[in-house]
Protein backbone atom coordinates (compact mmCIF):
# COMPACT_ATOMS: atom_id res chain seq x y z
CA UNK A 1 0.00 0.00 0.00
CA UNK A 2 2.87 2.28 0.90
CA UNK A 3 4.05 2.10 -2.75
CA UNK A 4 1.08 3.71 -4.06
CA UNK A 5 1.84 6.61 -2.42
CA UNK A 6 5.76 6.56 -2.04
CA UNK A 7 8.42 6.13 -4.72
CA UNK A 8 11.30 4.31 -3.19
CA UNK A 9 13.95 4.26 -5.93
CA UNK A 10 13.76 8.12 -5.88
CA UNK A 11 12.93 8.65 -1.99
CA UNK A 12 10.05 10.72 -2.65
CA UNK A 13 6.04 10.82 -3.13
CA UNK A 14 4.96 9.69 -6.74
CA UNK A 15 4.36 12.42 -9.27
CA UNK A 16 0.44 12.29 -9.11
CA UNK A 17 0.69 12.75 -5.50
CA UNK A 18 2.77 15.46 -6.00
CA UNK A 19 0.81 17.27 -8.59
CA UNK A 20 -2.21 17.13 -6.34
CA UNK A 21 -0.64 18.40 -3.61
CA UNK A 22 0.21 21.69 -5.93
CA UNK A 23 -3.05 21.70 -7.24
CA UNK A 24 -4.98 21.54 -3.88
CA UNK A 25 -2.65 24.56 -2.40
CA UNK A 26 -2.85 26.58 -5.26
CA UNK A 27 -6.94 26.26 -5.18
CA UNK A 28 -7.23 27.01 -1.55
CA UNK A 29 -5.04 29.95 -2.10
CA UNK A 30 -7.47 30.97 -5.13
CA UNK A 31 -10.73 30.57 -2.85
CA UNK A 32 -9.31 32.65 -0.03
CA UNK A 33 -8.43 35.21 -2.10
CA UNK A 34 -11.54 34.90 -4.03
CA UNK A 35 -13.43 34.81 -0.95
CA UNK A 36 -12.71 37.04 2.46
CA UNK A 37 -9.36 38.50 0.73
CA UNK A 38 -11.51 40.32 -1.96
CA UNK A 39 -14.15 41.64 0.24
CA UNK A 40 -10.93 43.06 2.51
CA UNK A 41 -9.27 44.58 -0.61
CA UNK A 42 -12.11 46.13 -1.90
CA UNK A 43 -12.91 47.74 1.46
CA UNK A 44 -9.37 48.89 1.03
CA UNK A 45 -9.26 50.10 -2.41
CA UNK A 46 -10.86 50.85 -5.43
CA UNK A 47 -12.13 47.61 -7.59
CA UNK A 48 -9.20 47.85 -10.20
CA UNK A 49 -6.13 48.47 -7.96
CA UNK A 50 -8.02 45.39 -5.55
CA UNK A 51 -8.61 43.05 -8.34
CA UNK A 52 -4.58 43.67 -9.43
CA UNK A 53 -3.86 43.20 -6.16
CA UNK A 54 -5.07 40.60 -5.36
CA UNK A 55 -4.09 39.08 -9.13
CA UNK A 56 -0.44 39.83 -8.05
CA UNK A 57 -0.68 38.03 -4.86
CA UNK A 58 -2.05 35.08 -6.14
CA UNK A 59 0.51 34.92 -8.79
CA UNK A 60 3.14 35.25 -6.00
CA UNK A 61 1.59 32.69 -3.94
CA UNK A 62 1.30 30.31 -6.82
CA UNK A 63 5.58 30.81 -7.31
CA UNK A 64 5.91 30.19 -3.72
CA UNK A 65 3.65 26.66 -3.83
CA UNK A 66 6.12 25.79 -6.72
CA UNK A 67 9.23 26.58 -4.86
CA UNK A 68 7.57 24.79 -1.60
CA UNK A 69 6.92 21.84 -3.65
CA UNK A 70 10.58 21.72 -6.30
CA UNK A 71 12.63 21.43 -2.76
CA UNK A 72 10.75 19.59 -0.31
CA UNK A 73 7.97 17.47 -2.81
CA UNK A 74 10.11 17.05 -5.62
CA UNK A 75 13.34 17.27 -4.48
CA UNK A 76 14.69 19.16 -7.56
CA UNK A 77 16.17 22.70 -8.80
CA UNK A 78 13.71 25.21 -9.54
CA UNK A 79 15.64 25.43 -12.82
CA UNK A 80 14.61 22.24 -14.04
CA UNK A 81 10.28 23.30 -13.95
CA UNK A 82 12.17 25.90 -16.94
CA UNK A 83 13.08 28.76 -15.06
CA UNK A 84 16.52 29.81 -15.77
CA UNK A 85 16.75 33.01 -17.80
CA UNK A 86 19.22 32.19 -20.16
CA UNK A 87 18.40 34.21 -23.81
CA UNK A 88 16.60 30.99 -25.26
CA UNK A 89 14.59 31.60 -22.60
CA UNK A 90 14.09 35.45 -23.01
CA UNK A 91 13.55 34.75 -26.56
CA UNK A 92 11.04 32.48 -26.38
CA UNK A 93 8.96 34.37 -23.86
CA UNK A 94 9.24 37.32 -26.20
CA UNK A 95 7.40 35.25 -28.97
CA UNK A 96 5.27 34.05 -26.96
CA UNK A 97 4.20 37.12 -26.06
CA UNK A 98 4.21 38.48 -29.29
CA UNK A 99 2.15 35.59 -30.61
CA UNK A 100 -0.38 36.41 -27.89
CA UNK A 101 -0.50 40.20 -28.83
CA UNK A 102 -0.86 39.09 -32.26
CA UNK A 103 -3.70 36.29 -31.97
CA UNK A 104 -5.71 39.08 -29.65
CA UNK A 105 -5.18 41.81 -32.25
CA UNK A 106 -6.15 39.67 -35.36
CA UNK A 107 -9.74 38.13 -33.22
CA UNK A 108 -10.29 42.16 -32.62
CA UNK A 109 -10.01 43.08 -36.14
CA UNK A 110 -11.92 40.48 -37.45
CA UNK A 111 -14.70 41.21 -34.66
CA UNK A 112 -14.28 45.12 -35.94
CA UNK A 113 -14.52 44.08 -39.64
CA UNK A 114 -17.78 41.52 -38.98
CA UNK A 115 -19.43 44.61 -37.60
CA UNK A 116 -19.35 43.11 -33.80
CA UNK A 117 -17.66 45.80 -32.15
CA UNK A 118 -17.90 49.47 -32.74
CA UNK A 119 -15.33 51.98 -31.96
Amino acid sequence: MKDLFWNRSQARLRAGWRVVLFVVASSVASIALAGPGRRALRRLLPVVYANVVEVVLLVLLIGVFLWMAARWLDHRPIADYGFHLSPAWWLDLGCGLALGALLVALVYALALAIGWVKV
